[in-house]
C-alpha cells in the first residue's frame, strides 16, 4: 500500500501536535510541583517562626535561634523571620549578627515594597527595624509617609507614637 504526501504530512503533524502535549503537561507538572514546594516552604517558615515565638517567650534563646535560621532558610525574602532572628541575636549578645539579620530583614521589606509601595504593615515594620538600627530620623519620615498615606491606620499610628518606647523595648535585655 502506498501512502500518499498529504497522508504522511497529517501523520506527522499529528506525532508533532502530540509530543507537544506532552511537553506542554510536563511543564505544567513541574510548575504545580514547584508551587506546591513554595506553598510549603511558606508554610512551614511560617510554622517555624510562631514555634520560636513560644520559645523566645520560654527564655530558650538557643532553640529560637536556630528554628528563626531555618525558617529564613526556607524563605530568604521573608522579612518577619529576619527582624526575630536579628532580636534572638541581639538576646545572644550576637550583635553583629543581629544587625546583618535586620538589615536582611530591611531588603526583604524593600521588595515587598516594589509590589505594594504604600503598605501601611511593611512600611510600620520597616520604620521599626530602621529605629532598631538606630536610623531613627528615616524610620520617623518613613512612618510620616504611611501616616499621610494612611490616617486611619491605627498600627502606623501606634508605631509612630511609641517608637521610643518599643524600639527600647527591643534593644535592652529582658529581666
Amino acid at each position: 500500500m502506498r501512502v500518499n504526501k498529504s497522508s504522511r504530512i497529517r501523520w506527522w503533524a499529528a506525532i508533532i501536535l502530540c509530543c507537544a502535549v506532552v511537553v506542554a503537561l510536563a511543564i505544567l507538572l513541574t510548575i504545580r510541583r514547584r508551587t506546591i514546594r513554595v506553598a510549603d516552604a511558606k508554610r512551614l517558615a511560617q510554622e517555624k517562626v510562631k514555634e520560636a515565638s513560644r520559645l523566645v517567650l520560654d527564655r530558650e534563646w538557643e532553640e529560637a535561634s536556630e528554628l528563626l535560621e531555618e525558617a529564613v532558610s526556607l524563605r530568604p525574602g521573608f522579612a518577619e523571620a529576619h527582624v526575630c532572628r536579628g532580636r534572638v541575636l541581639a538576646l545572644l549578645g550576637r550583635e553583629e549578627e543581629a544587625v546583618e539579620s535586620y538589615e536582611a530583614g530591611l531588603k526583604a521589606f524593600d521588595e515587598r515594597l516594589k509590589d505594594d509601595p504604600n503598605d501601611p504593615h511593611v512600611l510600620s515594620n520597616k520604620a521599626f527595624v530602621l529605629a532598631i538600627l538606630g536610623r531613627r530620623a528615616e524610620a520617623i519620615s518613613l512612618l510620616d509617609r504611611a501616616s499621610r498615606s494612611f490616617p486611619d491606620n491605627s498600627d502606623v499610628r501606634r508605631i509612630r507614637s511609641e517608637l521610643d518606647g518599643l524600639v527600647a523595648s527591643w534593644t535592652t535585655q529582658p529581666e
